[in-house]
């Protein structure tokens, strides 16, 4: 998801993430660029909060929790922090506390790939707007726009007029997995991957 003059965000839909190198396999959800087994953890979504969870025990290949090595599944929180093998670090964030979708930020140098500026976990809904509580901040909106699910389809809301793909609606689509959603102040770029 391209949001224009915020950035990029790899927004993955499943329940069950597999993190670990980038792989020709496609066998990665969520593919860094670093020093990381192929699948090196899962992170997974369970009713209204999310687990890691190791795939190999190997020592060389450590994951922490706030400092504090794990060996198997365990809880994350909000504004927990995740190191992954020699220098992966990630925060964990659920913003909204209306929202089961959580944020991942790489904050050390690497890279996800593609590049992202974050990585979301989506559930059901995704909101985007000038609250910090948003899990996307857009500080220059003026509303929320919220993204949601039903079923297979993907809807987008907002107070105001909304075009998606250059054909106005009245502030509540349904969107394709490529699209493009433009309002008064912002414009969405979705692509599949």
């Amino acid at each position: 998801m391209w949001v224009d003059g915020v950035g990029g965000f790899l927004t993955l839909l499943g329940e069950r993430i597999v993190v670990g190198q980038p792989s020709t396999e496609g066998a990665v959800d969520l593919p860094i660029r670093a020093d990381l087994s192929r699948r090196h953890c899962l992170i997974c979504r369970e009713q209204e909060g999310y687990v890691l969870e190791p795939v190999q025990a190997l020592s060389s290949r450590t994951i922490r929790i706030d400092a504090q090595p794990i060996k198997g599944p365990t809880r994350l929180v909000d504004g927990n922090v995740i190191d992954l093998g020699q220098g992966v670090k990630i925060k964990f964030s659920q913003p909204h506390a209306l929202s089961a979708t959580a944020r991942l930020d790489i904050v050390s140098h690497h890279k996800t790939q593609p590049t992202a500026d974050a990585v979301l976990l989506m559930s059901d809904t995704c909101i985007l707007g000038p609250n910090p509580h948003c899990h996307v901040p857009c500080k220059a909106w003026r509303r929320d726009v919220v993204l949601y699910r039903r079923d297979d389809d993907l809807i987008c809301r907002t107070q105001g007029p909304l075009k998606i793909d250059s054909q106005a609606t009245d502030g509540h689509a349904t969107i394709g997995r490529n699209a493009r959603i433009e309002g008064e102040d912002f414009a969405i770029r979705l692509e599949s991957l």
